[in-house]
């Protein structure tokens, strides 16, 4: 049953010690494809073993989330540094550990947050992720509102003023519960700060998406990894790209310290103006061990599991149902139009081409399993259940059919 497919056998390379401690030697090379580079291969570079299958970047890569991940956080956490840097703007230590602290609290503290994390979270990265993203925060927050003040101006004591009129019972309500102390005893001083500050999140609601593109377009960005994917997939179909991940030629090798490992300091994935970004920043985030656990190392659980058991899916099956989920996201182009720049339209398809195989293939083992212990299903159990659900069954029937409800029979 696919419930005990975790009896083949999974391992996650990352130790612990690859996330907190790092060679200080720069050893460093990029991720590439192109045979004339001494770069590392993303075939080459192993992240989990599932059974005997060695789950590499080459894989991850082929996951629209890992662009989402990569780019949306590492890569933009990157960007706004560098922005930071360039107008002169500094956060102070005291800065940063008060929003750290903010952070736990907001998450019952740091005990309690430990102990809230999934079993495939390390526990070890969440302190310093929960540091960074404080100094992240005020990054942000400072970079923006360097924006606002250039193109609005410092905030008018008469736009405080009114703002404090219009909202002067939550304002007091916030602030009361900020500093412990009674609401009607905040005075609008107490809240000038508070105010301005909200003053220009408001305008940064409504500017954002605009600002996010200019700090963007500001700095220099070379995303290795997007570079080889297209070279990796190209416009194959997953089955052709799997057998150009494993070629013979290249020999998986686990992240780690030890000899022999491939150290994730010394893998580039991206640069950020002169700032180089590897795989040893990437696996502090948090979101990298929800993709791979989640979704990679799940799907080839089910792709081992009905190995195992011998079960197939016809190649028109994958077609037909690959193609009504294109149908029902208006088309191919249509789908693609959607697509982030920073994703690759390849991975887009190729995801949903295995994403459909993986859906069938579970539905296989499922009733292969149910099979097993109940036999075929008999005509006056379908009877009994048609009589007590057939009408959420005709509209859901009828969805797929293109029909009125009342068209479908049993």
């Amino acid at each position: 049953m696919i419930k005990n497919t975790r009896l083949i056998g999974i391992s996650i390379i990352l130790m612990l010690s690859v996330i907190l401690f790092s060679g200080c030697v720069d050893n460093s090379r990029p991720v590439t494809v192109d045979e004339s580079s001494d770069g590392f291969h993303p075939a080459e570079i192993a992240l989990a073993q599932v059974g005997s299958k060695m789950i590499t970047l080459a894989d991850l890569m082929r996951y629209p989330e890992f662009y989402q991940i990569f780019h949306q956080n590492m890569i933009m956490d990157e960007i706004y540094r560098q922005e930071a840097r360039k107008l002169g703007l500094v956060i102070t230590q005291d800065e940063i550990q008060v929003e750290y602290e903010r952070i736990l609290r907001d998450n019952g503290g740091l005990e309690q947050w430990l102990a809230s994390l999934p079993h495939f979270l390390p526990q070890a990265i969440m302190p310093d992720f929960a540091r960074n993203m404080a100094h992240v925060n005020l990054i942000k927050q400072a970079v923006l509102f360097d924006y606002y003040n250039r193109e609005m101006g410092p905030v008018t004591q008469e736009a405080m003023s009114a703002f404090w009129a219009d909202n002067e019972s939550w304002m007091k309500n916030q602030i009361g519960h900020e500093l412990g102390i009674e609401p009607e005893m905040v005075k609008f001083e107490d809240a000038r700060d508070t105010i301005e500050k909200t003053i220009k999140q408001q305008w940064l609601q409504q500017n954002y998406p605009r600002i996010s593109e200019n700090v963007e377009n500001n700095i220099k960005v070379r995303n290795l990894v997007f570079e080889s994917v297209e070279k990796i997939i190209g416009n194959n179909d997953s089955e052709d790209a799997q057998e150009s991940d494993n070629a013979p030629s290249i020999q998986p090798r686990p992240l780690g310290y030890s000899v022999g490992e491939i150290k994730p300091v010394d893998v580039i994935i991206a640069e950020v103006e002169d700032k180089k970004l590897t795989m040893e920043d990437f696996l502090r985030y948090p979101q990298f061990y929800g993709l791979l656990d989640d979704l990679v190392i799940k799907q080839e659980l089910i792709l081992q599991e009905a190995e195992r058991q011998q079960v197939t899916v016809p190649p028109e099956r994958l077609e037909e149902k690959y193609n009504e989920l294109m149908e029902a996201q208006g088309g191919v182009e249509s789908f693609l139009s959607q697509v982030p720049d920073f994703m690759p339209e390849s991975i887009m398809l190729d995801r949903m081409r295995k994403e459909t195989l993986v859906n069938e293939l579970r539905e296989a083992i499922i009733m292969k399993a149910y099979d097993e212990v109940h036999g075929e299903v008999s005509e006056g159990i379908i009877v009994d259940f048609w009589a007590q659900s057939g009408e959420w069954i005709a509209n859901d029937v009828a969805m797929d059919l293109g029909i009125q409800p009342e068209e479908v029979t049993m």
